[in-house]
């Protein structure tokens, strides 16, 4: 990749990675599918949600590099985040200051299997790598796409790269604080 900042993103994406398979490797077989308490996720739910979090913005991202290539921007590194982008990145990092409602796209069914689900996560997170490379040589900080979250907030596609990894962080943490006992 020529966009020096991408390489630190894609590190953070594989330790994300890394963490999980620990997570599932801790919390063997029952463990890794039981909610911590009523009303909270299980390790696999959490992991299911980044699945889908992630399936949502490898859409949008594809679709705005490919945009992107066909009118001719070119990136201008160094990228910089954008409103949004440095306001939800603080919202995202753990320790999380306040909990919020997940939207109805994006809440895991119940009773996933454990295997299966963490299968499909490190799947998706070959495609977010792949995603990663064809990042290079874009308008990173030009190119905006509205939030699968909530359609009326759009950032910059550099903004959405650090928005996934910091999501990341924050589930895998959540889980790690709730149901690693």
């Amino acid at each position: 990749m020529t966009v020096a900042q991408l390489p630190e993103l894609v590190e953070q994406l594989d330790a994300a990675t890394a963490r999980a398979r620990m997570l599932a490797k801790k919390l063997e077989g029952a463990a890794f599918t039981r909610r911590p308490k009523p009303g909270r996720w299980s390790a696999t739910e959490h992991i299911a949600h980044l699945n889908l979090t992630a399936e949502a913005y490898l859409a949008v991202l594809y679709e705005a590099l490919e945009e992107d290539r066909r009118d001719g921007l070119r990136g201008d590194p160094p990228f910089r985040l954008d409103f949004w982008g440095r306001v939800l990145k603080a919202y995202l990092e753990p320790p999380f200051r306040m909990r919020t409602k997940t939207s109805q796209p994006f809440i895991p069914p119940e009773d996933l299997p454990g295997r299966e689900t963490l299968e499909a996560f490190l799947s998706t997170q070959t495609e977010l790598r792949k995603l990663f490379a064809a990042c290079e040589d874009a308008a990173l900080d030009r190119i905006k796409v509205a939030s699968p979250f909530a359609k009326q907030v759009r950032y910059s596609v550099f903004s959405a790269l650090h928005l996934i990894v910091a999501h990341e962080r924050r589930h895998l943490w959540i889980t790690e604080q709730t149901c690693g006992d």
